[in-house]
This record gives structure tokens, C-alpha cells and sequence, in this order.
């Protein structure tokens, strides 16, 4: 059997403690239930005035118990971008209406598919020809680009629609 000093100089044990007390605290973190009794938080004054004194106690136990779930529900709750986003494609061919000309700083593109998407980031691009062909695309960070598909040029774009 190795001693604590063998298993915190091996790297993969290192990993494993390191994971296994995470997880530990974060097991004991979402089973307390820390939540002080709602009536400890209100003065007399709140109590009468929303009703809480009038409540028996195992009304009060239960209100105080729902609180507890509620609160540990909003606290267990995955924080990220709003569903809308999380549902677009990687990647969207359309064409730009009613005409591509390219953009100038701050150029809002109107697509054929509904969308609308706006220029993030800075820079001119002029286009005379007739190709309104677009794809945008998703990056490794999550933010979009639109491509002019004719002239492989490209801009920093959001959706704004």
C-alpha cells in the first residue's frame, strides 16, 4: 500500500484526489439545506403584513421547505446563453436581401431565410457584382462570421433577429 507522499507526487493521483474533492464538496454543498426559516428573516412588521403569522406551523415548515427546493433548484440551474442561441445551426447558406453591396462598420445584413444579422466588428468591404450568396458560420468560440461566398471575403457578425 503507498504512502500519502507516493500518491500526491504521481501526476494521474494528484488528478484523481483533486477530483474526488470536488466532487465531495460539491455533493455536501447541494445537500445542505443552510436556508434559515423564512419567519427569521422578516420583522414582526413583514410577518403581519404578508400573512406569515396567520400561517399554522406545519404551514410554515412547508412554505420554509419549498423555499429550501426552490432555492437550491435556482442554485443547481446551468448558467449560459439563452436557448435561442444554443439552437442555431454551425452554418447558414442565404443570400443577402434585397442586394449584397458589402458592409461599412456597422451593416445590418437582412437574409432571404428571415434572419437578421449585424456587423460585430469593424472593417469596410465594398462589392460590386451581383452574388448575394452568404454562409455564416460558427467559430471555435461560439461567435459568428458571414462569408461572402463570391469573394471569400469575411466580417464578425450577431443576430440580431
Amino acid at each position: 500500500m503507498a504512502d500519502l507522499a507516493t500518491l500526491k507526487t504521481c501526476p494521474k493521483n494528484v488528478v484523481m484526489l483533486f477530483t474526488l474533492s470536488i466532487l465531495l464538496i460539491t455533493a455536501t454543498v447541494g445537500a445542505s439545506d443552510s436556508s434559515p426559516p423564512i419567519e427569521t428573516l422578516m420583522t414582526g412588521e413583514e410577518r403581519k403584513a404578508t400573512g406569515i403569522a396567520k400561517l399554522t406551523e406545519e404551514e410554515r415548515r412547508a412554505l420554509n421547505a419549498w423555499l429550501a427546493r426552490e432555492e437550491n433548484t435556482r442554485a443547481t440551474k446551468p448558467v449560459g446563453p439563452p436557448a435561442y442561441q444554443t439552437k442555431r445551426p454551425d452554418k447558414v447558406h442565404a443570400l443577402v436581401v434585397p442586394e449584397f453591396d458589402g458592409w461599412s462598420g456597422n451593416t445590418v445584413f437582412a437574409l432571404d431565410n428571415g434572419e437578421v444579422w449585424q456587423q460585430r466588428l469593424p472593417g469596410r468591404f465594398t462589392y460590386q457584382g451581383n452574388d448575394a450568396k452568404v454562409i455564416i458560420k460558427r467559430n471555435l468560440f461560439g461567435f459568428y462570421a458571414l462569408e461572402h461566398v463570391a469573394s471569400g471575403e469575411s466580417i464578425g457578425v450577431t443576430q440580431v433577429r
